[in-house]
């Protein structure tokens, strides 16, 4: 014979089962609202960092380039050109762009701790130390106790009477995040001889 429950019996049950499922969604509710503050932190932190750092500059650069001058070999039209630099925060640049507009693009791109005057270098004397300077790479130190030399090597795809190049977009790392910096050049190489056309930044 099947016993029946007192009636009190089953409100004990239903109230501990309607417990179990209200604590169960409170859990879930507390789960997903810790999990929400907490990308939000994140993000956040993300865009301070970025409202921070994005902005800034990552190297101090002189009015105009020190130096420029194209290739001493006829059978080529690459371009170079060097910058002084110093550093604002310490990092490493990791890239270089040629601004829109310009008629050379950049080939390469390093810093160097010192260079002598362009003319008075071999084209493979240039190039070998971009070659070994890119390769050990350059960590620039932000007190300003050291200054360095940004050697741009640039090519021109077609025989030009004048060259243009106008600037360059750098990208420097600091780590995380990286920052995006412009740096105007106003470099012109008409006939073979190199000249600054714009001085002002």
């Amino acid at each position: 014979m099947t016993q029946v429950k007192p009636a009190r019996e089953w409100v004990h049950i239903w109230e501990h089962l309607h417990a179990v499922r209200v604590g169960k969604a409170w859990r879930a509710a507390a789960i997903t609202l810790i999990a929400a503050v907490g990308v939000a932190a994140v993000l956040s932190g993300i865009a301070v960092a970025r409202g921070l750092f994005g902005p800034m500059d990552g190297l101090a650069v002189v009015p105009a380039p020190r130096d420029c001058r194209v290739t001493q070999e006829l059978s080529r039209a690459d371009v170079f050109v060097a910058v002084d630099v110093s550093a604002i925060s310490g990092g490493s640049l990791t890239e270089v762009e040629a601004f829109a507009g310009s008629d050379a693009t950049v080939d390469s791109a390093v810093l160097v701790p010192r260079l002598d005057a362009l003319d008075t270098m071999t084209d493979a004397e240039i190039e070998t130390l971009g070659e070994e300077a890119a390769e050990e790479g350059t960590w620039m130190p932000a007190d300003g106790s050291e200054d360095y030399v940004l050697l741009i090597i640039a090519h021109v795809s077609r025989p030009l009477d004048t060259i243009r190049l106008t600037g360059v977009r750098t990208r420097w790392v600091l780590g995380e995040p990286w920052i995006e910096q412009v740096i105007p050049l106003g470099v012109e190489f008409t006939k073979g001889e190199c000249a600054v056309a714009v001085a002002d930044h």
